[in-house]
């Protein structure tokens, strides 16, 4: 009996259809997200009392322009026995920009409730999106 003859590629090479997969094949797109953090001080519960308001409500304004994603504040290290008190904040927004104008428009910042701040550049490569 003669052996019937399956491909003529052999088993090493991969057909030429996955290699042409392969070559176009490009790395996930970077999407570019901007991180503000805020260090807050110990206090941050009572100090911000009568700046929140505006806090809020100009956090809200960035979320309605669709350039602040996320926002809130983040507890320290766990585990820690007090998890209530924030000691940074933390916002996501879609450019540099608007990170950087929100600051200068904070309360936060103005009235000195904010220690220290910082805008970060973040590559996101798994998104929502």
């Amino acid at each position: 009996m003669i052996p019937r003859l399956v491909s003529s590629v052999s088993p090493c090479i991969p057909p030429p259809s996955l290699l042409l997969r392969r070559l176009s094949t490009s790395p996930p797109p970077i999407t570019p997200r901007y991180i503000l953090t805020y260090a807050y001080p110990p206090t941050i519960l009572s100090d911000r009392v009568p700046h929140r308001p505006g806090h809020v409500s100009l956090a809200k304004s960035y979320k309605s322009k669709g350039t602040l994603l996320y926002a809130g504040g983040l507890s320290p290290p766990l585990p820690t026995p007090d998890k209530d008190t924030p000691v940074e904040g933390v916002f996501l927004f879609t450019n540099e920009d608007d990170a950087r104008e929100f600051v200068d428009n904070d309360p936060y910042v103005k009235e000195g409730v904010v220690e220290e701040y910082s805008v970060r550049e973040w590559a996101c490569v798994v998104t929502p999106e």
